[in-house]
């Protein structure tokens, strides 16, 4: 809730990484719903405007969660989430194959259905990838207006799991084996390190620099 109240209280625009229904959300951790579900409801109770405005969510669309896809939409509807962003999953997945156009195409109908119903009702388009880029006071959240990596500029930092900051999601460690050879001795002037490090606000300061530069 500390944490709740300082992001509120800065404004912080935040996308919280959550795949929809428990069957979805479960294929990425066991058991995590729950725990999202709630801290959906608190957020919107506590802190209304802020989540009006600056709380969006993200949904991994893969292969197993597909069928699931626009239930999920709707379920986020429901909790009163005004921004929600579909992405792929990146990185292999045999099991994309063309004779799932269909289904995904019947799913994203739905979808449009579901934004479509908002938008006639209260004039808020839901899913961002469906919002103009100029879409008026909510532009930090329209389809247009954040890039898919901003780890150039450093606008946008990730915070991966122990705690490490990074210029992008995409070069957290946690996920992945780091390289070895020339790559590693580039990616590690993009380590911007631990908030509790000494150093931690210059790094911070001189990281977009190292990143045009690696």
């Amino acid at each position: 809730e500390d944490a709740a109240r300082f992001l509120a209280r800065h404004w912080v625009l935040l996308r919280l990484s959550f795949d929809g229904l428990p069957r979805a959300q479960d294929l990425r951790g066991t058991g995590t719903f729950t725990r999202l579900d709630c801290l959906l409801a608190r957020l919107r109770r506590d802190h209304p405007r802020w989540f009006q405005e600056r709380v969006s969510v993200t949904t991994v669309v893969s292969p197993r969660t597909l069928p699931l896809l626009a239930d999920s939409v709707a379920y986020f509807l429901a909790k009163g989430v005004a921004g929600i962003s579909l992405i792929p999953a990146l990185g292999p997945a045999p099991s994309w194959r063309k004779d799932r156009i269909t289904e995904l195409d019947g799913q994203f109908r739905r979808i449009f259905a579901l934004s479509l119903a908002r938008w006639t009702e209260s004039g808020e388009i839901p899913v961002l990838g469906f919002r103009p880029p100029w879409r008026g006071e909510n532009t930090e959240l329209s389809a247009g207006s954040v890039p898919f990596c901003t780890a150039e500029r450093g606008e946008s930092p990730a915070v991966d799991v122990d705690g490490e900051w990074f210029g992008c999601g995409m070069l957290a460690s946690s996920f992945q084996r780091p390289p070895t050879g020339p790559l590693a001795a580039q990616l590690a002037s993009l380590r911007i390190g631990r908030l509790d490090e000494p150093g931690f606000t210059r790094r911070f300061a001189a990281f977009p620099a190292a990143a045009r530069r690696t």
